[in-house]
């Protein structure tokens, strides 16, 4: 006997939208940051406005009073704050080997690549990658970074 839940299907999937600089400006004086625009253009060359790394790194740089100079240098490495986030894809990717060989092509490629439909969903889905027209490329430079030479090692 196959039991539903009743909950089933009750809801609604809100995609956060990226943070722009105004609003990092923002965030980062309400940790006590006096940042002006170098700063917030430095950090989003870096991981854009994903909302998750955004807060990963204002965290960061108050709790454990390091530069934000210092943080550019050991983002993509293991003793980085987004190294569990970081794992975390990694791992999902490992557990789908195709689609781990997907975005390696795209982390390697010196410009955006074609994907197909499918592919592209799941990665996009993951938040991995975004779109400029037809063809993908990495949703942020951290993740290229890292990737570029974890995906290598598979």
């Amino acid at each position: 006997m196959f039991v539903q839940s009743p909950i089933q299907g009750v809801g609604r999937i809100i995609a956060l939208e990226e943070f722009n600089r105004e609003q990092i400006i923002e965030l980062a004086r309400r940790y006590e940051l006096n940042w002006v625009r170098t700063e917030v253009e430095q950090l989003m060359n870096l991981i854009g406005g994903h909302p998750h790394l955004v807060r990963l790194t204002l965290y960061y740089l108050k709790c454990e009073q390091v530069s934000l100079e210092k943080l550019l240098q050991i983002a993509p490495k293991e003793v980085s704050p987004f190294s569990n986030h970081l794992r975390q894809h990694l791992w999902n990717l490992q557990q789908h080997p195709e689609l781990a060989a997907t975005f390696s092509n795209v982390v390697t490629a010196n410009a955006p690549v074609r994907l197909r439909s499918h592919e592209a969903f799941k990665l996009q889905s993951m938040g991995l990658v975004k779109t400029q027209s037809d063809d993908w490329s990495p949703s942020c430079n951290l993740y290229h970074q890292y990737f570029s030479s974890q995906l290598g090692e598979i």
